[in-house]
């Protein structure tokens, strides 16, 4: 699956921070962060009560696995970055 969202955006790959206010579909653009290389900084909020443990758990390692770090957190919201 690709995003297109990036051939609708004029000089997409300038832009290196995805800020997600989703309520919950977020974790479409999380699952497909690999499409995203542009992106260093990425702020969202993880809705406990929306996603099970498994789920949760599921969006850690994606993030990990395209090199993203958590570098602070405030209860539900998460700041991660990661190096280009």
């Amino acid at each position: 699956m690709t995003i297109l969202l990036n051939n609708k955006i004029k000089n997409f790959k300038k832009f290196n921070t995805l800020i997600i206010d989703a309520d919950g579909d977020g974790q479409y653009y999380i699952e497909n962060i690999k499409y995203l290389r542009n992106i260093k900084h990425l702020y969202f909020e993880l809705h406990h009560n929306i996603f099970e443990k498994k789920d949760v758990e599921k969006i850690m390692v994606n993030l990990k696995k395209n090199n993203f770090e958590i570098k602070d957190k405030c209860f539900n919201s998460f700041y991660f970055r990661r190096e280009i």
